[in-house]
């Protein structure tokens, strides 16, 4: 009688999963699993020719956070110049599907498993990021090894900014782990030197404005450290647009009175002050106040400075 018993339990289970086995419903399942891992790096369908000499693209993500990934889109750069760039970060808005930060134009990412499709809400404008008619637009897979050093564009960061006929571009190579920053300035009339710095930070954000107003940009650079989330700004002056120069920054100068920073920094531009903002933490617990710093250009003895005009816990 048991094994009858059992023998009904176990024929009834198994209608059961097959009622659940339909295709439509797994296909929602899949689009909808919030366990996807996007870190990886995925490759064009190209990729698989490049020793006959055909370009390709690849894509390299990185978690940063559980809601924020690092994407940098890198291409052939052995035979000619690099056809598609695109150094940015992204922010989850759906389970599978990220969205580009503080990018030219939107781009969006979909993960799915072993594969990663790249789309816009306008697909003509993923061809802003690549030269000769190409698009970054479509779809890439997963591979186990990394890009092949001996073909990829060494740049590991890639931006070009301009204001008030002044350009710069930004670039950071790596080679055996180790980065490095290259700043080239054009359009000074005086001194168009190009700076380089090692970088032990990530660059998360570039931006160019004018913080004292006086028709002459500055260049913003923001790092992130993107295991202790703590920031700091590489800023550059041009000098009534003759020369680069540096500007002081005091990352670690504010007066937090109660709590504690663990980093997490915002940056925006606001009336030509560089507003900063984080969040403060208890007992290693994020409270719900927030800690602003605004800062102003000034000049300085040895070079210009970013000093506090307002410091404020909200």
């Amino acid at each position: 009688m048991y094994f009858r018993f059992f023998i009904l339990v176990f024929s009834l289970f198994l209608c059961l999963s097959c009622k659940n086995n339909d295709p439509n419903k797994e296909h929602l399942i899949d689009l909808h699993q919030k366990n996807i891992i996007p870190d990886g790096t995925y490759v064009a369908d190209r990729y698989e020719d490049r020793n006959d000499g055909y370009d390709w693209v690849g894509v390299e993500i990185t978690s940063i956070t559980d809601t924020i990934i690092k994407v940098s889109i890198r291409s052939r750069a052995d035979l000619k110049r690099p056809t598609c760039t695109l150094h940015c970060l992204a922010i989850k808005i759906d389970d599978s599907i990220y969205q580009s930060i503080k990018t030219t134009l939107p781009v969006q990412f979909k993960f799915n498993k072993s594969t990663l499709s790249i789309f816009s809400k306008s697909p003509q404008d993923l061809a802003y990021f690549c030269s000769g008619g190409a698009s970054i637009e479509g779809s890439y897979r997963m591979i186990e090894r990394n890009l092949d050093a001996a073909q990829v564009d060494p740049r590991v960061y890639s931006k070009y900014l301009h204001s008030e006929r002044v350009n710069f571009e930004i670039n950071v190579t790596s080679k055996n782990e180790a980065k490095v920053l290259k700043v080239i300035p054009m359009g000074l009339s005086k001194d168009n030197s190009i700076y380089t710095q090692s970088l032990d930070m990530e660059i998360v954000n570039t931006q160019i404005t004018d913080l004292d107003q006086d028709g002459a940009p500055e260049l913003i650079i923001q790092l992130q450290n993107f295991e202790t989330h703590k920031s700091d700004l590489i800023v550059f002056t041009t000098n009534h647009k003759k020369s680069m120069s540096l500007v002081n920054f005091p990352v670690n100068e504010f007066n937090l009175k109660n709590g504690a920073y663990k980093g997490y920094d915002t940056y925006e531009i606001e009336k030509g002050r560089l507003k900063r903002s984080f969040p403060i933490f208890q007992d290693g617990k994020q409270t719900n106040n927030k800690h602003l710093i605004i800062y102003k250009l000034i000049p300085g003895e040895a070079m210009p400075q970013l000093k506090v005009d307002l410091e404020q816990t909200m």
